[in-house]
Formats: C-alpha cells, structure tokens, sequence
C-alpha cells in the first residue's frame, strides 16, 4: 500500500511540474529565482574553472575588443544610410511644409496596425499628419504622448492597412509625371484586400471598373476633410493588380513597403509654423548610457541544437526580455527569461530567434540600404553559419535566376531593445520572391566571447516584447 501510494505522490508530482512546464506561473518562477539565487553564486564562482578548459575565450574577446572601432566607424556610416532611407527621390515635400525624421520603436500587441513612433529634437506635432517612408506612404498620427526630456516626440501612428483606415487616391496615367490632378482613375484606399496569400493594400468606390494596372498615389483634396493628409499628395501607395484568387478577380495594390515588419525609418509631414525643432545632441546607439555588462557563465538550453546561455544580469541591473546582447559592435543574441539576478540569451543560432534587418548594398558612395524585414533562425550549420528564413515579402530587384549578392546585415528598427545598426553577420542575399534560406557567416569570436553587454530598455524605447525566440 505504502508503494502504491508513493508512486500516487510520485505520478501527481511529475504531472504538476509538467504543468509548470507547459504554462508557467510568473509568481512560481519569481520564487523559484530566489530560491535558486545561491546556486547562480556557485555557476559563477565555477566560470573560471570553465576559462581554464577554454583557453579560447580570452583570446576571443581580445579580437572582440580589436574589431571593436572598425565596427563603430561602420555603425556611424549605416546611421547616415539608414536615416537617409527615409527620403524619397520620387516623392518631394510641397512647398510650405516641413518634414521631420522619425524612427519605428514597437508596435502595439493588441493592435498590429499601430506603431510607436520616437521623432529626435521636435515638438508641437498633432494629430493628424501624414507620415511617409522614403516613396510610400505609411499613415497618420493618431495620438501624441508626452515629450521625453524636453526634445523628442512620442507618436502612435495608424497604418494604412488598418480596416477602417482610409486615403483618397488616384491611378497615374500613362502619361502622369505627377502632377496632381491627372489620372486614370480615382479611388479610396485602406485596409487590406481580401485574400489570405498575399498582403495587398484594398481598394474603395474606384470611379472605373474598367482600369486594372497602373500606380497608385495618394491625392487627398481638402474638401474632403483630410485637413493635413494633402501634404502627402504624390506619395506611392502601389502598383493597382487584378489576380484570381478563390476563383474571383480581386482587385489589390501591391506595395513596395513591408508595413508588417520592414517599417524602420520615416517622415513626418508638418505645415510650417505648426511644430518647432529643438536642438539636441546626437549620440551613437552603441556610446549611450543604456547598456550593462555581462558575464556569460552557464549553458541555458539542454537540447544540443538549442544556443542558449545564462548571463549574470538580471532584472534588479534593469534588465526587459526581448533586449539585445553584443560583443562590441555585434548582435549575438536577445534576452529571454529575466530573472532577479540571471537572464537567459538566446543566442542567433537558436531556431526561433527573429530580428528585423536591413541589408547594406554596394560600398562606398553607391552603397545603399536595403530593408529586408524579419528574418528567423533556423539553426545553426557544422561549418558554423546561421541559417535564416526570409519570406522576402518586398524581394531585392531582380529575376531569381539572377546570381546573388554579397552584402552585409545590420539590425533595423522596430523592435524595442534591439537598436538599429548592430552587426549580424555576411550573406549572399539572392533575388526574387521568397521565402528564401540565408546562410550567415559570422566570425567565430561572437559566439566565444565571456564579457557582452545588454541593452536596458528605457520610457522612450516602445513596447516592451516578449523573449528573443
């Protein structure tokens, strides 16, 4: 009987710590932190001991330390890239307005068709005006939060592809220069088409039936009601494409802005004399005050296909899940767990670990930025690459037969704690349609350096998200 009934205790405990397992509680898991506060003390007292067996380590970050300046000159030189990527060569901002540059920060999690939006040394914008992406529209101001620090600007925008958004449009002519007025068609667009395979932008009320291709861009009249959106009149908002989808022609734009997860850099549009600009200093991401050190010290994940590690930080130095982990100029990984005193990092070959990319195409004076998206790994290969997956959903120029091109991968923008600019690795970025399979190659000192630093989150950085996988 005694048998049985311990073997009862036995099946009950091993049924209650699976449901712990599968669906955490965060007061157990404080409790469990502290409770195992003295056996973090210990994994740290035994790092030497693992220093000792891997004499690599220090030579590593000795490399780490040495690339370190070279990186931050290439960091300084994407900002100026990525800033720039803001601005249109084919879009121009009228006469009498301004326009304002402004960075993704989050999105928010309940409404994916709202985005957090940090505009640098600018005060006074309102609800209402129109903001843009180098040639594409994006969508409006919808509220306007609390300056930080007396000269940048918190803003929530709506994107266009919200269901009840919507902006009055034409299609160009043939012989349309953009010049406002001409077109082939007027139309109401907003929200998004209805099919499940493609993101396509919807169309409204289109005054013909009979007009089936062409590009679409924004011509908003003031009589309309749009009392700022005319600022944006001329910005792209697609190519018009009639295609069969469930056996019915469905009329959609095609976009060339990934408004899911390639939104990085922006443009406020302003009458003059509405806002004022501010002064302020600027600093490299990578040379502000909001990183803490870190001591890497435990493996974290028991699966031999799983990278993962515990650093010695936790959530009493400030540490948020989602945040970035870098040896000198390079990403190594994202938070995940935070405990009190411990954090665990996913690290890029971890299956699951998604960031957003941008990829820099060319040197010199003809490079150029190329926003890519959202890439997840996919583990990582013998010879020490990083397979990612791409779903290219706005594909680099080209016919897919074309060879491919080696370019280098930086972070974008748009995920809280992860900042623009920080080094991923090289790839041979291929053409065309996705999804595609990236191989990334990085040097072996970013998976074997002991000392990173971590990115604290702070008021101005978004929406707090959930862990790196």
């Amino acid at each position: 009987m005694n048998l049985i009934r311990s073997r009862t205790l036995v099946l009950l405990l091993g049924l209650g710590l699976a449901v712990l397992a599968l669906r955490p509680f965060p007061a157990a898991d404080r409790f469990l932190s502290l409770v195992l506060v003295p056996c973090r003390f210990l994994a740290e007292l035994s790092v030497p001991v693992e220093w000792l067996q891997d004499r690599g380590a220090q030579a590593a970050e000795a490399s780490v330390s040495v690339d370190f300046t070279g990186e931050l000159g290439q960091h300084a030189s994407l900002e100026r890239l990525v800033q720039a990527s803001a601005i249109s060569d084919r879009f121009s901002v009228p006469p009498g307005a301004t326009a304002v540059h402004g960075e993704v920060m989050g999105r928010d999690t309940h409404d994916l068709d709202r985005v957090r939006l940090r505009v640098e040394g600018c005060r006074g914008l309102v609800v209402g005006l129109p903001v843009v992406s180098g040639d594409w529209f994006v969508g409006v101001v919808e509220a306007v939060d609390e300056p930080i620090d007396g000269t940048d600007s918190l803003l929530w925008v709506r994107l266009i592809t919200g269901q009840d958004e919507r902006i009055a449009a034409r299609v160009a002519s043939s012989d349309d220069a953009g010049v406002a007025g001409q077109a082939a068609c007027r139309l109401v667009v907003g929200g998004l088409a209805p099919r499940s395979d493609k993101t396509y932008l919807d169309i409204h009320n289109p005054s013909r039936r009979d007009v089936h291709s062409g590009t679409v861009l924004v011509d908003e009249r003031p009589e309309l009601g749009g009392r700022y959106t005319g600022l944006a009149n001329g910005a792209w908002l697609g190519e018009l494409v009639s295609e069969k989808f469930a056996g019915k022609d469905v009329l959609g734009i095609r976009s060339g802005l990934n408004y899911g997860s390639g939104l990085y850099q922006v443009l406020v549009l302003f009458p003059d004399g509405l806002a004022r600009t501010v002064a302020r200093d600027s600093t490299l991401v990578l040379e502000d005050d909001q990183w803490r050190n870190a001591r890497r010290f435990l493996r974290a994940e028991p699966s031999p296909w799983r990278e993962g590690v515990w650093i010695s930080i936790g959530r009493r130095d400030g540490v948020l899940p989602g945040a970035a982990v870098v040896a000198g100029a390079r990403l190594c990984g994202r938070v995940g767990q935070v405990g009190v005193l411990r954090s665990s990092v996913h690290e890029l070959g971890d299956p699951g670990l998604a960031i957003a990319v941008v990829a820099v195409v060319g040197s010199g004076d003809a490079a150029y930025p190329f926003v890519m998206g959202r890439i997840e790994s996919q583990g990582r290969l013998p010879d020490g690459r990083v397979a990612f997956r791409w779903d290219a959903s706005v594909p680099l120029a080209g016919e897919a037969a074309d060879p491919p091109i080696a370019v280098q991968l930086w972070t974008g923008s748009g995920e809280p704690g992860v900042p623009r600019g920080l080094w991923v690795g090289s790839v041979d970025l291929p053409r065309g349609p996705g999804p595609h399979t990236l191989l990334v190659a990085q040097p072996p000192a970013m998976a074997r350096a002991g000392t990173w630093r971590v990115r604290v989150l702070s008021s101005g950085d978004g929406i707090q998200v959930g862990g790196g996988a």
